[in-house]
């Protein structure tokens, strides 16, 4: 036996445990701790480092049964419970791991991944008012820190925080000034420490010579933003800007051939560092670098915190604010933002286009208008499941409630979002049988989808941009829903482009009563499904060439500026 044979003490052999287990000796470590256990059973540092030890083994049901027993034996060991919750986190044990994270929390107010790991426990468990409050204090813990003791952030804690701002912008009580709070605090821990450290830029300041402009994305393929993308890099004035791309796209497609034809120059980015690709696009010479991530999943920001370019635009995966006072300039339209009335709630200035949305023809889209009967009406959301809320639901609810022999489908892919759906919906009184759902599916079958839609709903209040559009190219009219944030003015901007702002409203009654009208309006609704795909064709939204004007005009009026600035300087 160990701790005989050297006539060690107890606290010695956990140390040498301790030692073996920093060395990679897993069994060594583990037949010490098993033998002090043997000796004392109720000792709490050797039943917790075996059940740390037992997690990494992959023994997760033992491991949760130490640590278990740590916290029934010491309730305020505020260690433990955080490494028992972050276990039963890993192990989708929700509801278990948040009550244990929310004692850690309690016992341990001051750490920010506890907090980090409660709000992911929320999330999952749908509490996004309590989960947002939970990545918030973590965000305060974080920027409460003296500035020399900040690094970098790695990917998890990043995203974790990305998904505060994410979430932030689901809850319908936002607004603008809220939600520029928390993108302010991101910044502050995240942004100025890299921003501070940017070096001068040596492009040259001639406001009339051809601009080099960058893109940087992890979806330059089929995705919303390549999509979005196309028009725009097709229409391009390659004499007067020349287009590069920092691309990260891990799943490359014919799409990606096609915008990498349109680019003066493409580099595959991937495999670089936030650090690595700053100083890339800074060897480049880029004059104008644009973000078309903000918060989403694999974004960049790290490398526009470290100011790479002389100016920094944000544009396309959604408009909002990004926070990084490293980005100059955020691209919107006279509907998202009719005056300047939000402008301090934005850490960018505003340039605004004749219209946010330069929406290509979808190859895989069929006829609109072969659609056949039905003797029931049918609403539809395919948006992305994580725009389904409480709130959702209750306005929808409302709308079925209104149109008795109706049915909405869903897009809804995992067997847990539904049963979450058909829960919401039998709390607003409707019968989830009533509620059909749809998965994952083909391009060419999602279009056809929206051949048994009648009329589609857009959430609130992140609404539908892409899916929006896809749904009038497809006959479908949209119903829409004004809130307190810019994004829920999207459905405002693309239906006021098609002269159909009648179908847009500003309170829940309003809505509820729109859909209604127009469920029980068949000619108009026939109407619509025969025209709506000619008003988008002559609308601005798909007007690519007059977009391409437009958008290289408001660059250069921002290239311009720069250029004036830096030579009074």
């Amino acid at each position: 036996m160990l701790i005989r044979s050297r006539s060690m003490t107890v606290q010695e052999a956990l140390v040498l445990a301790m030692q073996k287990h920093r060395a990679g000796d897993a069994v060594q470590a583990e037949q010490i701790f098993r033998q002090v256990l043997s000796q004392q059973p109720t000792n709490l540092d050797a039943l917790h480092w075996l059940g740390l030890l037992s997690a990494e083994q992959g023994r997760s049901e033992e491991a949760i049964s130490l640590l278990q027993r740590v916290v029934s034996l010491a309730p305020n060991a505020g260690d433990c419970w955080n490494n028992l919750g972050v276990l039963l986190l890993k192990h989708s044990k929700s509801e278990e791991a948040a009550a244990a994270l929310s004692r850690a929390a309690a016992l341990k107010p001051g750490v920010p991944g506890i907090f980090e790991c409660l709000g992911t426990a929320l999330q999952r468990l749908r509490r996004p008012s309590e989960a947002i409050a939970a990545y918030r204090k973590a965000l305060l813990l974080r920027a409460a820190l003296p500035l020399h003791e900040r690094r970098p952030p790695e990917k998890p804690e990043l995203r974790i925080c990305d998904i505060l701002l994410t979430l932030a912008h689901h809850d319908p009580t936002n607004d603008a000034k809220s939600l520029y709070t928390d993108h302010a605090l991101w910044n502050q821990v995240y942004g100025s420490p890299l921003t501070a450290l940017a070096a001068a830029h040596i492009n040259d300041p001639d406001p009339d010579r051809r601009i080099r402009i960058g893109y940087v994305s992890t979806y330059l393929n089929s995705k919303p933003v390549g999509r979005f993308l196309s028009g725009l890099f097709a229409n391009h004035d390659h004499q007067h800007f020349e287009i590069c791309c920092y691309s990260d796209t891990r799943q490359p497609d014919a799409m990606t051939t096609r915008l990498r034809a349109f680019s003066d120059l493409w580099r595959d980015t991937s495999s670089l560092s936030d650090e690595q690709l700053a100083q890339l696009i800074r060897d480049d010479r880029v004059d104008i670098l644009i973000d078309l991530g903000m918060h989403s999943l694999d974004h960049r920001l790290m490398v526009f915190a470290r100011k790479p370019a002389p100016i920094q635009v944000t544009y396309l995966a959604y408009c909002s604010t990004t926070g990084l006072q490293a980005i100059d300039y955020r691209l919107s339209d006279s509907v998202f933002d009719p005056d300047d009335s939000q402008q301090p709630f934005y850490s960018e200035r505003t340039l605004r286009l004749g219209s946010y949305w330069c929406y290509p023809p979808p190859e895989d889209a069929p006829d609109a208008t072969d659609v056949p009967p039905s003797d029931s009406i049918v609403f539809g959301c395919l948006n992305d499941f994580m725009k389904f809320n409480k709130t959702s639901a209750k306005l929808w609810s409302g709308v079925l409630k209104a149109v008795p022999n109706s049915r909405l489908l869903l897009h809804a892919p995992a067997a847990d979002d539904r049963a979450f759906v058909q829960s919401e919906f039998l709390a607003n009184g409707i019968d989830p049988a009533r509620i059909e759902f749809l998965g994952f599916v083909s391009p060419g079958e999602y279009f056809r989808t929206y051949r048994r839609i009648d009329i589609a709903l857009d959430p609130t209040p992140w609404c539908g941009g892409t899916t929006t559009c896809d749904a009038l190219w497809m006959g479908v009219p949209v119903v829409s829903l004004v809130g307190r944030s810019t994004l829920s003015r999207g459905g405002l901007s693309i239906l006021s482009r098609i002269g159909l702002v009648d179908l847009v409203a500003y309170d829940a009654s309003q809505y509820v009563a729109i859909a209604a009208a127009l469920a029980h309006d068949p000619v108009r609704r026939q109407s619509l499904r025969l025209d709506l795909r000619r008003r988008m064709l002559q609308s601005p939204i798909m007007n690519a060439p007059a977009f391409a004007r437009d958008f290289e005009r408001v660059l250069r009026t921002a290239w311009t500026r720069w250029c004036e600035k830096s030579k009074r300087q």
